[in-house]
């Protein structure tokens, strides 16, 4: 079976949902070097695992990435609101959508956007 180019790999997932006139859902699949590395960088602390901690700021990161872009959105004329994120080990691709790759030299970050 081939893979579907536009579903978002990572080690670990961060999905909002957006609502208004703009309805589905952005993932962030983030690899966990990168997870680790944005982290030790907010924090100056050294982890080794995709721990509650570390959980809790890229639901934030996501939360305020997507926040931006739902007010930027509104802005334009397009009522759009976010939902709380919510963060899992495995992502459920429930359909088509398009994503992005994008190499960080900390690591990579894949999203995707479900419409």
């Amino acid at each position: 079976q081939a893979a579907d180019r536009n579903q978002p790999e990572g080690d670990i997932f961060v999905t909002i949902e957006l609502v208004g006139d703009v309805k589905g859902r952005a993932v962030f699949g983030y690899s966990k070097e990168l997870a680790l590395n944005l982290l030790q960088s907010m924090t100056g602390m050294e982890l080794t695992e995709l721990d509650e901690l570390v959980q809790s700021a890229l639901c934030e990161l996501t939360n305020i990435s997507c926040g931006n872009t739902a007010t930027a959105l509104t802005e334009r004329g397009l009522q759009c609101d976010i939902k709380p994120p919510v963060v899992a080990q495995e992502l459920v691709w429930d359909g088509t959508g398009s994503g992005v790759h994008v190499d960080t030299a900390f690591g990579g970050l894949e999203i995707g956007l479900l419409v």
